[in-house]
């Protein structure tokens, strides 16, 4: 669940680029956020709220009136089981920010938490979709076929899209996973854009710059696209989640701000030189999750300070010897 807040960015992507392809008027093209906007100023009204916090506030009657909007059926072992966790979330005192930094183990998960938002941003994929006419216009493409009715921009966007439905059917699959799908796209975005970037700098033909970006874009959205947001929800308790969270989700934004305001003065500077910043970048990204990216998938929630401090753990128990 946590991955298709990714999908529907890509989703998005791919509808804005159709519909820019068909907009002349540059003022109508900016207005489209303040259109999405509105519209989810106006659904908002009649979406319902989140249980869990209903029953916090309002009772137990109220979350489970909540719950029922939103299940067929019935709900009551659910809302049983949320007022459980709520009256053992009460007797437990949240971790301060002080705390997330003194607290050795903890101290290295906020910082892993942290770090991997920021590798997203290293990767520069926000660069790349923020100056998309720019980087094709870079890699030779000229500019009435990177925004036409089909383009490069939309062809781009679909491929992201393809990258990113094929990432949310390994990530949890006997075949994927955070780790390896870290490391197998960064081996596939580091060595294109490096190639990219030698490709321009040695006149070579065209269409290699062009074949690298198509290969980086999937690339990106079958790992960094969709694991960055849903690892710090995994290894976080819920008195520690919060604070946790929101500095890894500080840390995505910030540097992708910095990331936005260099990239357009870096393809002045040099285009293929900004690709060789951005594949370099990869490669250390590479490195940080070798030694630092540890395997969730199927690890419990408890087991996750044992996992991190290197201590081998048990496997899970199939729910099927259980019964």
């Amino acid at each position: 669940m946590g991955s298709f807040f990714q999908l529907f960015v890509v989703v998005g992507g791919v509808l804005a680029s159709i519909i820019l392809a068909n907009i002349q008027d540059w003022r109508l093209g900016m207005l489209l956020p303040g259109i999405a906007g509105a519209i989810v100023g106006c659904l908002v009204w009649i979406t319902p709220e989140s249980p869990r916090y209903v029953m916090g506030r309002r009772g137990y009657e109220a979350g489970l009136a909540e719950l029922q909007k939103v299940r067929r059926g019935d709900v009551e072992q659910e809302a049983q089981a949320i007022r459980d966790e709520l009256e053992k979330e009460e007797g437990t005192k949240q971790v301060s920010y002080r705390e997330l930094f003194q607290t050795p183990g903890l101290r290295l998960r906020v910082l892993i938490a942290m770090y991997l938002s920021v590798a997203q941003q290293f990767t520069g994929v926000n660069a790349f979709l923020s100056y998309t006419t720019s980087v094709f216009e870079a890699a030779g493409i000229p500019p009435e076929q990177i925004n036409a009715l089909p383009g490069y921009a939309i062809y781009f966007n679909l491929a992201m899209l393809a990258g990113c439905i094929f990432g949310l059917l390994l990530i949890d699959s006997p075949h994927g996973g955070r780790r390896p799908q870290l490391l197998a796209a960064t081996c596939m975005m580091g060595p294109t854009l490096i190639i990219a970037g030698i490709a321009k700098a040695n006149a070579w033909p065209g269409w290699i710059p062009v074949v690298m970006l198509f290969l980086y874009g999937p690339g990106f959205q079958v790992a960094w696209g969709i694991i960055p947001w849903v690892y710090p929800s995994e290894i976080f308790s819920m008195a520690e989640k919060d604070k946790a969270v929101s500095l890894a989700t500080f840390s995505n934004f910030f540097v992708n701000f910095i990331v936005n305001m260099t990239t357009e003065p870096l393809l002045q500077w040099c285009d293929w030189g900004t690709f060789l910043i951005f594949g370099f970048l990869n490669v250390t990204n590479f490195f940080f999750v070798l030694f630092f990216i540890k395997e969730t998938k199927g690890v419990a929630l408890e087991m996750i300070p044992r996992l991190f401090s290197g201590r081998q753990l048990q496997p899970l128990v199939p729910v099927d010897s259980v019964a």
